[in-house]
């Protein structure tokens, strides 16, 4: 069973699915390895920042919310009664 070489677009279309890629670029023809390495790191990043931005296209983020005890407060519980003076707990030789 001979196995082809994947071709760019088929490498592209993994790295986008799976994140993965085959780690010898054989797809990219370079005159070295490095240099197929890095026609394949340009290719990637360039088509995931593509992706990215085609996904995002007319995305907005969700509305802020409050959140913390504050926001629980206000929404749920009942308003507080005023508070009474507390009784002086100082002496005559305090004061």
């Amino acid at each position: 069973m001979t196995r082809r070489t994947p071709s760019v677009a088929d490498e592209i279309e993994r790295y986008l699915r799976t994140g993965d890629t085959e780690p010898y670029h054989a797809a990219w023809s370079g005159q070295s390895f490095l240099e197929s390495a890095q026609l394949a790191s340009a290719d990637l990043e360039n088509a995931l920042v593509a992706e990215v931005s085609r996904r995002a296209n007319g995305w907005q983020p969700p509305p802020a919310r409050r959140n913390g005890w504050k926001a629980i407060l206000e929404c749920c519980a009942p308003p507080r009664l005023p508070r009474r003076a507390a009784p002086s707990t100082k002496t005559e030789s305090d004061r």
